[in-house]
């Protein structure tokens, strides 16, 4: 294993001084921020320690670090840019100690294939953050499980897309929206929103297993057809202000096999 301790006192790490065969990487107290690219392709880094008072990780810091296999987020980090963590393909844990950052921005682990485990940090409010296209776990096959921590608000667009064996996914009472995309392909079965949620726009297309969905009386906002095409949905509640035009959100045809009541 080849190791690099990067020199106590450095505040910026741009990793100019790292050759790209290190296979562990400890950057020191003291470091507050890694730059955009800073290790982007270092394909043989399977080890990565991040300091206490690390504040920022930038934009496609470690993007195809294909050897990287677990991470662990410093209580202090406030920042991680896009697809920071983009196609790490071998990432099996991601976790946030304490607070983290408050939003997490699109494609920060898109594309990490194996990433079985992830422990959110309790400050989340966004996911998907941002302007890119690709959603924060987008294409995490691996992921089967996520808790998003009580203050999070929002899941933004494209978070979970194609995240096809994500089968639970538990939601706060402080959730107020579910963006474009932001479930497509996944793998649940019941999808129960809180009081209070506002948005929920296209975020189901593609679920194939999705039998349930209830919907508070406080959703303003459906897309067209947001209902068709899912062939195990089998009950839908919905605020009653959606009653006379069903015909919008539904599939003619599957009208009379779901059962759909009103709050």
């Amino acid at each position: 294993m080849k190791e690099c301790i990067l020199s106590e006192g450095t505040k910026t790490v741009d990793g100019m001084e790292v050759g790209e065969d290190v296979t562990r990487l400890v950057v020191p107290s003291g470091a507050e921020e890694i730059e955009d690219f800073a290790f982007f392709g270092f394909e043989a880094l399977e080890e990565l320690v991040l300091p206490e008072g690390l504040l920022r990780i930038g934009a496609c810091a470690f993007r195809e670090c294909k050897a990287l296999k677990k991470v662990v987020f410093p209580a202090s980090l406030r920042e991680i840019g896009s697809s920071a963590f983009m196609d790490c393909t071998s990432l099996e844990s991601a976790e946030f100690a304490g607070g983290g950052p408050e939003e997490l921005e699109t494609e920060v682990f898109c594309g990490c294939k194996a990433l079985k485990k992830v422990k959110l940090g309790a400050s989340l409010r966004v996911l998907s953050a941002g302007m890119e296209i690709g959603g924060t776990f987008e294409d995490c096959l691996s992921l089967e499980g996520v808790v998003l921590p009580e203050g999070c608000e929002i899941i933004g667009c494209a978070a979970f897309r194609g995240c096809k064996n994500l089968s639970r996914l538990s939601i706060p009472s402080t959730l107020r929206g579910v963006g474009e995309e932001s479930l497509r392909e996944t793998s649940l079965e019941e999808i129960v929103l809180p009081e209070g949620a506002v948005t929920f726009w296209k975020a189901v297309y593609g679920c194939e297993k999705l039998k349930r969905v209830v919907l508070p009386s406080t959703v303003t906002l459906l897309s067209y057809k947001e209902f068709g095409g899912l062939p195990s949905l089998q009950e839908v509640v919905l605020p009653k202000k959606f009653e006379e035009d069903l015909d919008l959100y539904f599939q003619k045809e599957d009208l009379s096999r779901i059962h759909i009541t009103f709050i």
